[in-house]
């Protein structure tokens, strides 16, 4: 017979721990960096085009002026959109994904439902009531394990959480 956890819900602690675990990871990561430098040359251009009419207006006269004002307004532009950028990528984004988890867990039928874990040589079985669902172990993208809690990602942003007080031995 497979190993099998006692039947457990999901608490906002372990939530929590999820939420926590998956900023840990991908705060700094490849994407957040990637939405950083996009979102960085949305604001210049937004800002950038809000300017040029202005550069009409200046006398032609100005000559050289004129070309190191537009040089200092874009090393400005350029400050205040990665600054407005770093604020939305990370600290925003990660509030509002905390926010919108903590909404879920709340008001979603997942923490409700007692749950199980049935461990076999070709993967875990997760009983949720009536349902059930197979993973194979190659499925599983990473473990983590928190004081309370054992994370097994399936892909870098969703995990199945199950609670250390499930099991009943260590092993």
């Amino acid at each position: 017979m497979a190993p099998k956890t006692n039947e457990y819900r999901i608490s906002f602690g372990n939530q929590s721990a999820f939420v926590w675990v998956w900023l840990r990871k991908n705060w700094m990561g490849k994407r957040n960096r990637q939405r950083f430098m996009i979102y960085t040359g949305i604001i210049c251009l937004l800002m950038l085009f809000g300017m040029a009419p202005s550069y009409g207006q200046l006398s032609t006269g100005l000559g050289n002026y004129l070309i190191w004002f537009a040089i200092l307004m874009l090393l400005v532009f350029a400050i205040s959109a990665a600054v407005m950028a770093g604020v939305m990528v990370f600290i925003l984004g990660p509030l509002l994904i905390f926010a919108w988890q903590s909404v879920s867990y709340l008001f979603g039928p997942a923490s409700k439902r007692r749950q199980s874990v049935a461990l076999s040589a070709s993967g875990l079985t997760k009983h949720v009531g009536e349902t059930s669902s197979h993973l194979e172990w190659n499925q599983i993208f990473d473990l983590v394990e928190t004081p309370g809690t054992l994370l097994l990602f399936t892909n870098p942003n969703c995990a199945m959480i199950v609670p250390k007080y499930a099991f009943t031995s260590p092993e």
